[in-house]
């Protein structure tokens, strides 16, 4: 059924009588009530998902990282192992997804209300027609008591998919890349790791047939350079 002809009846609050047919076999109250529990149920899960488990999890990715910039600021021990400027990319890949991710939780929201707003309406114009028993439709107008957020549904949600734009293959800021690129700056801070590797050990010893108070105070410093080959996939 066209957007269009459900606009007119919350526009002018009478249903048409070539929509009798489609009221009387297609939407029933049985399939209204059905089509509002579902689609809640989708949108609540995913409102709880971001908000109980993505967004939870990117902020401690960012405590992490900022950990690991501040340990590859300290050049003299770590310098060999992270670079800096691969940790702030990552950073800032995890930030970008933590601000499109609330994004999506604030459009999904949006979505959420004008869809009970426009079930709360089509319920009204359902009942309206099975409880007349004129086919003129004679009775009082259905009064729409939310006509922006009805009308924002109509346009924007009834044949269309507003949310399909965060995972829209051909944008480089869907989600699903966005999170991909958070996996690939992360597999580049580990391989920073220097091609030589510095093994420090310190052990105590003891020389034979020397005095108790003569055997040297401290251990050895043992200090072993390791060359290593990293290859990447």
């Amino acid at each position: 059924m066209p957007e269009m002809e459900l606009i007119t009846i919350a526009a002018m609050g009478n249903i048409k009588n070539e929509l009798q047919e489609f009221f009387k076999d297609i939407w029933t109250t049985q399939r209204v009530k059905e089509w509002d529990t579902n689609v809640n149920h989708a949108y609540e899960n995913s409102l709880k998902i971001v908000s109980e488990y993505i967004v939870p999890a990117c902020e401690r990715i960012l405590v992490q990282l900022d950990k690991l910039l501040g340990y590859s600021l300290w050049v003299q021990r770590y310098g060999e192992f992270l670079e800096s400027s691969s940790i702030r990319k990552c950073i800032v890949q995890a930030q970008l997804f933590l601000v499109k991710i609330l994004e999506f939780s604030k459009s999904m929201n949006n979505l959420k209300k004008s869809f009970n707003a426009f079930i709360a309406w089509i319920t009204l114009v359902v009942q309206h027609f099975y409880d007349s028993s004129s086919t003129e439709f004679e009775n009082p107008p259905i009064v729409c008591e939310s006509p922006e957020l009805v009308l924002e549904f109509l346009d924007k949600e009834f044949t269309k998919d507003s949310m399909a734009d965060y995972f829209d293959n051909l944008s480089e800021l869907n989600l699903i890349q966005l999170l991909s690129n958070i996996s690939d700056s992360c597999q580049r801070i580990l391989e920073k790791p220097s091609t030589k590797v510095r093994i420090i050990s310190v052990f105590p010893f003891y020389l034979s047939h020397i005095s108790i108070d003569s055997q040297p105070r401290k251990g050895i410093i043992s200090t072993t350079t390791v060359k290593m080959q990293i290859e990447r996939s």
